[in-house]
């Protein structure tokens, strides 16, 4: 497939937008066409005409790319109950989709529903066992609900995949503050700092650990 240029950039004086242009005019009548149409809308900020386009789509062909699409079109648009039922519906049509799964948690967390964002959390990292973001934002969702030990085993899959970030060792940290762990508290600091060591939030928080000062969130 030919490289197509940035639908909300795209200056159609040059050769390859104008081709674009015509292969959507052609097109457009069929699934793969309306598609591209919406996404030309989205990247406009035309909620509207993206959700217009992509439904045309999705009534020709309800794929899970385009319920997936449409989704991420109405969440952008404030219609937060309907991006959750076609993100759901993409999911249904390809349960393996990490991508779908995780976008779902992350709408749901806006919403307050935890439970939710740790089935669909549990449901990414099930089917991208190497997605440390979703494993670190799992650990997160554990950890609120009380849940210390799994969110521990989380962020720890979590710094394994994602081996520059400091957030999962520093969240560990903090984790295991409230445990009473402290000296794996310290350890999961000394390793939050090896990643960031210019941070000064890190450093003044690894100090503080190893000073054996308590830290505001645990008090």
């Amino acid at each position: 497939e030919a490289a197509w240029v940035d639908p909300a950039g795209a200056d159609l004086s040059t050769d390859l937008a104008a081709a674009q242009e015509q292969w959507l005019t052609v097109n457009s009548d069929q699934p793969a066409g309306a598609v591209r149409r919406g996404q030309q809308a989205l990247a406009r900020r035309d909620y509207a005409e993206a959700e217009r386009w992509i439904r045309i789509a999705n009534a020709w062909d309800p794929a899970a790319y385009s319920h997936h699409l449409l989704g991420r079109v109405l969440h952008a648009a404030g219609k937060t109950p309907e991006a959750i039922a076609e993100i759901t519906r993409a999911i249904e049509l390809e349960p393996t989709g990490s991508e779908y799964a995780y976008e779902l948690a992350l709408i749901l967390a806006e919403t307050g529903d935890t439970a939710g964002v740790i089935k669909y959390l549990e449901m990414t990292v099930a089917n991208a066992p190497d997605f440390g973001r979703a494993w670190y934002n799992l650990g997160l969702a554990y950890a609120g609900q009380e849940k210390l030990a799994s969110a521990l085993r989380a962020l720890t899959q979590a710094e394994t995949n994602m081996p520059g970030s400091p957030d999962a060792a520093y969240a560990a940290a903090t984790i295991h503050l409230r445990t009473g762990d402290r000296a794996a508290a310290v350890a999961a600091a000394e390793r939050a700092l090896a990643r960031a060591p210019n941070n000064p939030g890190l450093r003044g928080f690894a100090e503080q650990l190893r000073r054996g000062g308590d830290f505001p969130a645990n008090r």
